[in-house]
């Protein structure tokens, strides 16, 4: 298929407005696993109110949205932003957000911002965004930061690139964090990890592979090509439904689905939409 048939027939798909939840079953569970909320510190979104923002992820047929603070990426008080935005993804969405929350390993006493996040926000997961936070997968704070997670049963979620290097802000330029050195770390026992955003940096399928026979799960939200999600190669039980959203419209991880949907089985899609994200939350 060309990429201007393919981006007409996307143009039609989106302007039916068809919610994804109809594609599946009607009463099938979507978990978008990528989700932020609040102000982007670079770039004005459409999307930043959450109410408006929980709309448009439904509108897609989410039905439930793990979301982590924007804000986090360029703040030192985490323990400030984590407990707002606790009290956010509460009030505001109908519902919609479970709270993620983020930690910066390099900062002092990262291990009682850990605490407050299992303790007091009773957050199933965090989020890190060691690009922004400036230290490699190596570091030893990071290593300790995931078995201090392990412990406290918490998805551990990565994300090694947040923009196109040609987008960003010529005073901050971020270059996406290698995963590699994962590989050497896991798997650590009781240890549920995630990379978001992964899979337009992280090109390589035999480092793919790897990660995921380690445990590692993916999500879509830079997923690119035609017919992406049936041609990945990436095991089926390894990925999920992310948007990255409201950095990326919602429909556009909805459009990957439908024109993949004709070549993947109603069990890979169902495993998609939330079998597979279901496994990486606490139990």
């Amino acid at each position: 298929m060309q990429r201007r048939t393919f981006l007409q027939s996307s143009a039609a798909l989106a302007a039916s407005s068809i919610p994804l939840a109809t594609i599946a079953a009607s009463d099938t569970p979507v978990i978008d696993t990528n989700v932020y909320i609040g102000p982007n510190p670079f770039h004005a979104l459409p999307l930043e109110d959450p109410d408006k923002l929980a709309a448009s992820l439904r509108a897609t047929g989410v039905t439930s949205a793990w979301a982590a603070p924007m804000e986090s990426l360029l703040h030192h008080d985490l323990d400030i932003i984590n407990a707002r935005h606790a009290k956010t993804c509460l009030k505001r969405g109908n519902k919609l957000f479970t709270a993620i929350g983020s930690i910066n390993p390099k900062l002092p006493d990262w291990q009682e911002s850990l605490r407050r996040c299992d303790e007091i926000h009773q957050m199933p997961g965090i989020r890190l965004h060691p690009a922004y936070h400036a230290y490699t997968l190596d570091d030893p704070e990071f290593k300790k930061l995931l078995y201090e997670a392990s412990k406290r049963n918490l998805l551990v979620q990565i994300a090694p690139h947040m923009e196109d290097r040609r987008t960003q802000n010529p005073t901050v330029v971020v270059q996406p964090t290698d995963p590699t050195p994962l590989l050497k770390l896991l798997p650590i026992n009781k240890l549920r990890i995630q990379i978001i955003n992964g899979l337009r940096t992280i090109t390589n399928k035999k480092l793919q592979w790897n990660l995921a026979q380690l445990g590692v799960h993916f999500d879509i939200s830079m997923l690119e090509s035609v017919a992406g999600i049936a041609r990945c190669t990436i095991p089926e039980n390894r990925l999920c439904y992310g948007s990255y959203a409201p950095v990326f419209i919602p429909e556009s991880a909805s459009l990957k689905v439908k024109e993949s949907q004709p070549d993947i089985s109603k069990e890979r899609l169902e495993a998609l939409l939330h079998g597979n994200a279901e496994k990486l939350l606490p139990q």
